[in-house]
């Protein structure tokens, strides 16, 4: 049940116990003053109370409230938990995109190179060749600083114009 459900309940349970409460005591009040026979007060209650006692429909009505109130107390629960989660996931979030959009948390490994290379130049990352346009654009020569590589990264070759000018072994 949906919580404005419950909540709907909850005050019906109330209105309809205090309703029955007024009309046993408007009962009994019309049997004191003399307006119903001790006869016409018990098939007027009789018929009020449906067959039952009064104690009967009381605890009826306190109970089925008491079980609208736990099942409201778990849609709170459940409710503020989710909302706990999503709190915590959001500001992790917010804590980690930051740090890896700004590089301070990388899914790769930077190697420095400094070297001056033509466009005759290809990278061989764990046996395979890239096209140094690949990593760098289209230029005549290229000066490369550092490497930005894949985290499994084990081997790195530069080759230009078909000689070795750089080779690392990763761990």
């Amino acid at each position: 049940m949906k919580r404005e459900e419950l909540k709907k309940r909850i005050h019906l349970c109330d209105f309809y116990k205090k309703m029955l409460l007024n009309e046993v005591e408007k009962l009994a009040i019309k049997r004191k003053v003399g307006l119903l026979s001790d006869e016409e007060y018990r098939y007027a209650m009789n018929k009020l109370l449906k067959g039952r006692k009064l104690e009967d429909w009381i605890n009826y009505y306190n109970g089925y409230k008491q079980k609208c109130i736990d099942l409201l107390k778990d849609h709170s629960f459940d409710r503020f938990f989710s909302t706990l989660f999503l709190g915590i996931f959001i500001l992790l979030l917010a804590l980690v995109y930051p740090l890896s959009y700004t590089g301070l948390i990388t899914a790769e490994k930077i190697l420095p190179v400094e070297m001056y290379v033509s466009n005759n130049t290809f990278i061989i990352i764990n046996g395979i060749s890239h096209p140094i346009q690949e990593f760098f654009g289209e230029k005549e020569s290229y000066y490369i600083k550092e490497l930005r590589l894949p985290l499994n990264t084990k081997t790195v070759e530069i080759v230009d114009n078909g000689f070795v000018v750089f080779y690392k072994e990763l761990k």
